[in-house]
């Protein structure tokens, strides 16, 4: 494919190109472990199939290169747009994730794009971002190295895009140029007027073989040639766009979503994931704790994410997409002691979990599902009706709802969600209550008969239907 050069103003006025992009670190600090550290270091990690996570200290001028470079107004860029997610529409609440690669010649761009499209799949098949896959638009971002990095000797110097090359030791190194590749990005971004949070899920692919290599606070970076490429990036891109960290032992030590020195499981920040899917309190180093043994955020060879990292990871989705989210957040919480989902089409997984506070809902006819996790532990909801819009409710949705009752129509999803998960249901439409009487009791019911409660409790449940079919069978 030839390579199209375009200065950034014809950007602004292009129709033709539709882009897609692979972001790079930015003038952020991208310091392991932290977004917020100022200091002149940068830890990029070494990830091996058969050993542990190597993580070593470079200087931010060799990843950034020099912080004076040109304003990104006034630069020339070389590169091409591929859209890798055709069928989804993009929108300024669009989850954007772009891929760019290095040590692709002229020649090499149709492996590049392949590739990239190898990256997008892996990252899709992971949860959370297999619940967004309709929000989430993927581009890459085709530039041209004058070498490629395959075959190449080990320490050489190389033409490419970006400036990797193989140390001597076999891993990839990263150096300079990534500042005309950020400047390049934010392009993008403000041409497009998207919001500029998208730029931190970006990924870099090198046209190289060797290990899984990952830097914080920006990007991710994988050699293609690598099997776990995909699980790379989502690594990385949970330290660049969630503030994740790093969950075993020897890596730098800040408070975060999944890292806390409290150890107190009344008192620690993910407190209502306790008990869930594996979460504990896990020391990982003296004094540090993380919530599982097995979660992504351990090292990309590692499991899924684990519910805390997933929950984070939503909660910022969520940021870009506009979706209803109030999940627990220790020392955070907005006020949701009655919510009304107007004009939402699902409730996302997580959206109200460990709120004790939730004592009432409205779920709109609009909304179709309800997501993992939704309502894990919300002991203060009581009555729900579930509309009979609702196809898809997650077997978890609802997990350990100590006080609740569904409300919902005959036959309705929300009527075998209950059954099947022993959480009490009970009818809430007139017509639905005679049928019922017609169903158990096997003869007409009378228009004025008062309904299916025949106990008198207030409800209609397996009480009923006990006494219904006894009074039937004693006439």
């Amino acid at each position: 494919m030839k390579i199209l050069k375009t200065k950034l103003k014809a950007i602004l006025t292009s129709a033709a190109l539709f882009f897609t992009f692979t972001v790079f670190p930015f003038p952020t600090p991208i310091q392991a472990n932290s977004g917020n550290d100022t200091n002149d270091t940068v830890f990029i990690e070494y990830f091996y199939p058969d050993k542990p996570v190597e993580t070593v200290e470079v200087s931010r001028e060799s990843v950034y290169g020099n912080p004076n470079d040109p304003d990104p107004d006034t630069e020339d860029f070389e590169f091409a747009v591929t859209d890798l997610t055709p069928t989804v529409t993009q929108t300024n609440e669009s989850i954007i994730i772009t891929i760019m690669g290095d040590g692709f010649t002229d020649t090499q761009q149709a492996d590049f794009v392949n590739e990239a499209t190898s990256a997008r799949d892996q990252l899709l098949s992971l949860h959370p971002y297999s619940a967004f896959v309709e929000q989430i638009k993927i581009y890459a971002i085709q530039v041209v190295s004058e070498e490629t990095l395959v075959g190449v000797e080990r320490g050489k110097p190389v033409k490419n895009y970006f400036g990797t090359y193989i140390k001597t030791d076999g891993n990839t190194q990263y150096v300079s140029n990534y500042t005309q590749a950020n400047n390049l990005v934010k392009s993008f971004f403000k041409s497009y007027e998207l919001n500029a949070d998208n730029r931190k899920l970006s990924i870099v692919l090198v046209n190289s073989t060797g290990i899984g290599v990952g830097s914080y606070g920006g990007f991710a970076v994988a050699p293609i040639r690598n099997r776990i490429v995909g699980d790379v990036a989502a690594h990385e891109l949970g330290h660049s766009f969630a503030n994740l960290r790093d969950e075993r032992p020897g890596t730098r030590l800040f408070e975060e979503a999944n890292k806390t020195q409290e150890s107190d499981p009344d008192k620690i920040k993910w407190k209502p994931w306790i008990g869930v899917e594996g979460v504990g309190i896990f020391e990982v180093d003296p004094g540090w704790y993380c919530p599982h043994d097995d979660c992504k955020m351990k090292g990309s060879i590692y499991g899924p994410f684990c519910e805390v990292c997933a929950s984070q990871l939503v909660r910022l989705f969520t940021d870009n997409t506009k979706e209803v989210f109030h999940g627990y957040l220790k020392d955070n919480l907005s006020d949701v002691t009655n919510v009304s989902l107007e004009s939402a089409t699902r409730i996302v997984d997580y959206a109200f979990f460990g709120r004790d506070d939730l004592t009432g809902i409205t779920i709109t006819d609009s909304v179709t599902s309800i997501g993992r996790y939704s309502f894990l532990r919300c002991n203060g909801l009581t009555n729900l009706i579930v509309p009979q819009t609702v196809t898809k409710i997650d077997d978890t949705a609802f997990f350990e709802c100590k006080n609740l009752k569904i409300y919902g129509r005959l036959g309705s999803q929300a009527a075998v969600y209950s059954i099947g998960n022993d959480i009490p249901f009970a009818l809430y439409n007139v017509a639905d209550i005679r049928s019922l009487e017609e169903l158990v009791m096997g003869i007409p019911v009378l228009h004025d008969t008062m309904g299916a409660d025949l106990t008198r409790d207030g409800v209609v449940d397996a009480f009923d239907i006990v006494l219904a079919k006894r009074d039937f069978l004693n006439k």
